[in-house]
């Protein structure tokens, strides 16, 4: 095998695939890319996996010797990326799989049997097409909203379905919920859930190109013209996350994002893990925070515009990372807060393009 790549493609290329590589492999083969030149193409394919999740991506290259070669990822990367821009040659010979990078001098590394590298799953059949933008959009709306608890698998991922004639993107932990709708073409989409792991490589590999999602039972593959990241559909049934939406909200007031954000997280910062409570009056509202032996923090911002309220004032309660994450997630220069008790879920709507929508559960203090 014998090429010569530009040496910014080879490290953008090198830095996306590298990231499917699981950082604690079970098998040596797992701590290796899978790189195969041809030379008909004049194109060297790229891949990196940890046997549930496979990142494929094609980049050009002057291919004088077709091959292929497992080559030690995290080495590779780094001495591809350690070279001054320019081209980088790479050598390997089939017999011994030892790889020769040839740049600002000669490294020999030792590579193992490209036949032991894992086969890449087959693509399902059934697909509907996105557009890159409205993909990224969804993904980065809801995916910090994802769980961390792999005992509720089906909550560690992003589901993505079509909803009223619109595709839907939606995240819960249980606690919180987050949800974005872009217009598509998908119309009849019963909807796949997609590991967030899966969902950040997807990102790193979306351009122009419109993207296609394969899916079936077990799979989904996310596919460009230069590009793959395939992943195991997580299965079991997804929450029925558009029951926890209240149907009407009896308050509801408007806030200036940034404003809102920057007072939340002065206040929160007595504990990370604060809890931060809103006492809405009619013309303000008071931002606060209590920790034992610590002390307390508060806040006052007046209302954009006034409310009438049945009582003084009504309190509500959160976790004050779940709320922060909110604000952070809202690019909309305001954003509508409506609530009705304050032990029932609070929404977030930002004023903007985009149709976001964002929930959070209280938390009910005991006085």
């Amino acid at each position: 095998m014998k090429f010569t790549i530009d040496k910014i493609e080879a490290s953008k290329v090198l830095g996306i695939v590298k990231s499917a590589i699981s950082p604690r492999p079970s098998h040596p083969i797992l701590t290796c890319l899978l790189v195969e030149a041809n030379e008909k193409d004049q194109q060297v394919t790229f891949t990196g996996s940890d046997l549930s999740l496979f990142a494929v991506i094609k980049a050009e290259a002057s291919v004088s010797k077709s091959g292929r070669v497992a080559v030690p990822a995290n080495l590779l990367f780094s001495i591809v990326a350690k070279q001054p821009e320019g081209d980088i040659k790479i050598e390997c010979s089939a017999d011994s799989h030892k790889i020769s990078i040839l740049g600002t001098g000669r490294y020999d590394i030792t590579g193992l049997d490209p036949s032991d590298y894992p086969l890449i799953p087959s693509v399902p059949s059934q697909y509907v097409e996105l557009d890159p933008y409205q993909l990224k959009s969804g993904i980065e709306t809801t995916e910090k909203f994802t769980s961390t608890d792999n005992t509720k698998q089906v909550l560690t991922g992003v589901r993505i379905s079509s909803h009223l004639g619109k595709l839907e993107f939606a995240a819960t932990d249980g606690h919180r919920l987050a949800m974005e709708n872009v217009d598509s073409d998908c119309l009849n989409f019963g909807g796949v859930t997609v590991p967030r792991s899966g969902l950040s490589l997807v990102k790193k590999i979306l351009s122009d190109d419109s993207v296609k999602l394969f899916y079936d039972e077990d799979q989904i593959s996310f596919v460009t013209n230069e590009a793959s990241v395939t992943v195991r559909a997580l299965t079991g049934a997804y929450p029925q996350y558009r029951s926890l939406i209240p149907a009407f909200s009896t308050i509801e007031t408007v806030w200036n994002t940034k404003q809102f954000l920057a007072a939340v997280e002065r206040v929160s910062i007595l504990s990370p893990e604060l809890v931060v409570t809103l006492a809405l009056y009619g013309h303000c509202v008071v931002i606060s925070s209590n920790v034992q032996e610590i002390g307390n923090a508060q806040e006052k911002i007046k209302l954009m515009h006034p409310i009438k309220l049945e009582n003084e004032s009504i309190q509500v309660a959160f976790k004050a990372t779940y709320l922060i994450e909110a604000l952070k997630t809202i690019d909309a220069l305001e954003f509508k807060l409506l609530l009705n008790l304050p032990t029932t879920p609070v929404l977030l709507k930002p004023l903007g393009m985009r149709d976001q929508t964002f929930l959070i559960m209280p938390i009910n203090i005991v006085k």
